[in-house]
């Protein structure tokens, strides 16, 4: 009689199609006998293998059978615990393992091991098991790869669940079928209807792991939905649930993030604390130097299924775990001077960033940045408003301008400013004219004007021409609060003192600046003097994004000095393309 033990399980299994499909088709291959499901606790691991298991009953003739393996306390203990599964009795002095293997060797059977993380010395049995039985296939459920030459890898996330801008109906996801499932056992009046603000909130910020959703809607007998939502905000502990037959693992998240913690060495478990105070990523470099990180620590950790590796090559935390490493480093003291190094990392990577300001790798260093955002807005929150936090925010300036966040970067520049009135006055005029310049892209002309003549008020008092510089720039863009001629004035000022520095940035912004307003006053050959030598300087630096506003201003000189459409037209069409490239 074929063996068949496998437990029946006592809720419905939601979702998982696409997976159930690629792991069938997986154990269909006759090179792939050891395949291991990856993924953090809680996860969903057990209840896949289980269903997986069922689907492959058909084609072992002598069975599938179901190993757990959550009890066995040591790897000594897994030939017993495979030969209980199979009722195997040992006889003799003759090794169990020996045994064991004799009895497979001509079986056609599929091994399911549940939970193999915590026996993983015994890894060797495997292998001896898959040489001595060629009809013998493995499925092991992990936190962690076995590491062997015969094992395939299948990495298990969350459900699918709806974020901000998903366009589907909330009731396509299966994090949100699994939650309304298990809700309605608890409430069976539960309706998405009036409800489903809160379960899209739920399914985020347990980003689909089937045992959050699960101790989520457990609270559903005493709680509303956005009661739940606003509990799971404010504390781990939470997610717990009053069920008497659920394992201890399983009882909270806590108790899941637990047993993986108490799995790690020394050094693994100080790394992944660390890393707690990252926010929407990391890259190696960033955990290096904040978390003491190197990459054979973060491998051990993503082969813990502890942090997650996307196709960038970037780093992430499950959100709910690192909430619990971030108490981890709190209980360990630590979390201050990790913070600390983690405002110091982000500042140093901003101000690197102004030497790439005008040059051929703008734009990747502008990607690096944008793909920081949640860490660089981290950094500026714990910066308690300090002289620190200033300098950060004016580094990012011309991110803030040239990636369109306009509002934001005047919003921590104003907070800043208002917090720090005795910082060095080089610092403050910067920021001064670098908020002078978002007011003005966000129209505020004449809150622009005044906070340009207080930055230029500041830069004079010190002969700081840099500033000077940069503040009459940015006053004199503005003609709309300014005669043309005065526009061009300050312009001309400013541009004299940018050759004066030889800052060749400030010049060719300069130069584009002082060209639109000469031509709203006609002065076509001049204007195509200033925008000639503009192009040279942008074009010497590769700074892609200038050439693409001086060829548009080009443009627009030819359409109003002779109404040239023709010629104004192409470089409008090249000015696109090239605004479109980048």
């Amino acid at each position: 009689m074929p063996i068949n033990n496998l437990p029946s399980q006592p809720t419905s299994f939601v979702g998982r199609e696409k997976e159930l499909a690629e792991i069938a088709q997986l154990l269909v291959d006759p090179n792939c006998r050891l395949l291991t499901l990856v993924g953090s606790g809680g996860i969903g691991k057990t209840r896949l293998a289980l269903q997986v298991a069922i689907g492959q009953q058909p084609h072992f003739a002598d069975g599938v059978a179901f190993v757990p393996l959550a009890s066995v306390g040591s790897p000594d203990l897994l030939t017993t615990a495979i030969a209980s599964t199979l009722e195997i009795s040992f006889y003799g002095s003759e090794e169990p393992h020996i045994q064991l293997m004799r009895y497979l060797h001509e079986k056609q059977m599929l091994l399911v091991m549940d939970n193999f993380e915590h026996i993983l010395g015994g890894v060797g049995l495997v292998s001896e098991l898959l040489q001595a039985a060629p009809g013998l296939k493995i499925l092991s459920t992990s936190r962690e790869r076995l590491n062997l030459q015969e094992e395939w890898a299948y990495v298990l996330d969350g459900l699918s669940y709806p974020t901000d801008s998903s366009p589907d109906s909330l009731a396509n996801y299966s994090a949100v079928q699994l939650f309304v499932q298990r809700a309605r056992q608890v409430n069976n009046h539960f309706s998405l209807e009036g409800n489903a603000q809160a379960v899209r909130a739920i399914c985020r910020y347990v980003e689909g792991m089937p045992l959050g959703l699960e101790l989520a809607a457990s609270w559903l007998r005493v709680m509303s939905c956005k009661q739940i939502e606003s509990q799971m905000a404010s504390s781990l502990d939470f997610l717990t649930t009053p069920l008497r037959n659920i394992p201890n693992r399983h009882r909270s998240l806590r108790a899941v993030f637990d047993q993986s913690w108490r799995l790690l060495s020394g050094d693994e478990q100080a790394v992944l604390m660390k890393l707690s105070v990252f926010r929407g990523g990391f890259d190696l470099e960033a955990a290096e130097q904040v978390a003491g990180a190197s990459l054979p620590l973060l491998a051990s950790l993503a082969d813990k299924s502890l942090i997650r590796v996307n196709a960038s090559g970037r780093y992430d935390l499950h959100e709910l775990l690192r909430q619990y490493a971030a108490d981890q480093l709190l209980d360990a003291g630590m979390r201050a001077t990790t913070i600390h190094r983690h405002i110091d990392y982000f500042l140093k990577l901003a101000e690197q960033m102004e030497f790439h300001l005008f040059g051929r790798d703008q734009i990747a260093w502008f990607d690096r940045l944008e793909s920081e955002l949640d860490n660089l807005r981290a950094a500026l929150a714990r910066s308690d408003e300090s002289e620190i936090g200033l300098r950060l925010a004016a580094a990012l300036g011309w991110f803030w301008i040239e990636r369109t966040h306009w509002k934001e970067g005047r919003t921590w520049l104003e907070q800043m400013l208002a917090a720090n009135p005795d910082a060095p006055t080089s610092l403050r005029a910067k920021a001064l004219h670098t908020t002078a310049a978002l007011a003005g892209m966000l129209d505020d002309i004449q809150h622009a004007q005044t906070l340009g003549k207080q930055a230029l008020a500041l830069a004079h008092a010190t002969n700081d021409r840099w500033n000077m510089a940069w503040a009459l720039s940015h006053l004199g863009i503005n003609p709309q609060s300014n005669p043309a001629d005065h526009s061009i004035a300050l312009l001309e000022e400013s541009l004299a003192l940018f050759r004066e520095i030889e800052d060749s940035m400030g010049m060719t912004h300069a130069l584009i600046r002082l060209s639109s307003s000469v031509i709203d006053k006609c002065n076509y050959a001049y204007a195509r003097q200033l925008l000639e030598e503009a192009a040279t300087h942008a074009h010497q630096a590769g700074d892609h994004i200038t050439i693409g506003w001086v060829t548009n201003y080009i443009g627009w000189n030819y359409w109003q000095e002779d109404y040239n459409f023709e010629q104004a037209t192409n470089y409008f069409e090249n000015s696109l393309s090239l605004f479109r490239e980048i």
